[in-house]
């Protein structure tokens, strides 16, 4: 996994240098191009074998008024990240540390009610 250190302090200051926090830094950038979305969830992100995603942020637009459901595709879908959203207005999200998939498999989205088309672009890295 890529990753940015950061320290506050350091040995020339005479502050001690703290524990080092790795911040993920998106390596895999997925296109979302039309992509029909109803209250059934749709895949818009699949791991490759042996990977588990972390969903980092994105920017997306929907072509009507809805609530973005973005969850992973286990079992029980848990909720990654739920947004409500005007049509044709961009959106960007930044999930900070991201969310690791339960499932690490798939990534599914999906709107409240209704049915929408989705566009832009989600991002992440490979665990």
């Amino acid at each position: 996994m890529n990753s940015l250190i950061i320290a506050k302090g350091s040995r020339e200051s005479g502050n001690p240098v703290p524990a080092l926090n790795p911040v993920p830094l998106p390596d895999t950038f997925k296109i979302q191009a039309a992509v029909a979305l109803s209250t059934t969830a749709a895949e818009v992100w699949a791991a490759a074998t042996g990977r588990r995603i972390r969903l980092l942020g994105g920017v997306v637009t929907v072509s009507s008024a809805a609530v973005l459901i973005l969850q992973d595709n286990a079992g029980t879908p848990a909720v990654k990240y739920r947004v409500e959203l005007a049509a044709g207005v961009p959106h960007m999200f930044d999930l900070g540390f991201g969310q690791l998939l339960d499932s690490g498999l798939k990534l599914d989205a999906k709107v409240a009610t209704g049915t929408a088309t989705l566009n832009g672009t989600l991002w992440g890295t490979w665990e």
